[in-house]
């Protein structure tokens, strides 16, 4: 089965909010803590990337993960 670089977000972000339900806390590889609106607020920017992309806009992607980025979002 082919999965997109789409729906990898949205299995991430569907067990996120699985776990938030649950009362649990989801950390982001970068360091930051999910939370019910930060993941709305993710998959709204993900949808209107989409959206434009389908009418030929071009979108940034991520930034690239540095060793820097490591560092700083080291948590254990």
């Amino acid at each position: 089965m082919n999965y997109s670089f789409d729906d990898f977000h949205s299995t991430i972000y569907g067990l996120a909010l699985l776990e938030l339900a649950k009362g649990g806390t989801v950390l982001h590889h970068k360091g930051f803590i999910y939370t019910n609106e930060k993941v709305d607020n993710l998959l709204q920017t993900r949808y209107i990337s989409s959206m434009a992309r389908k009418i030929g806009k071009r979108t940034k992607g991520p930034k690239p993960y540095t060793a820097e980025i490591g560092k700083n979002s080291a948590i254990f």
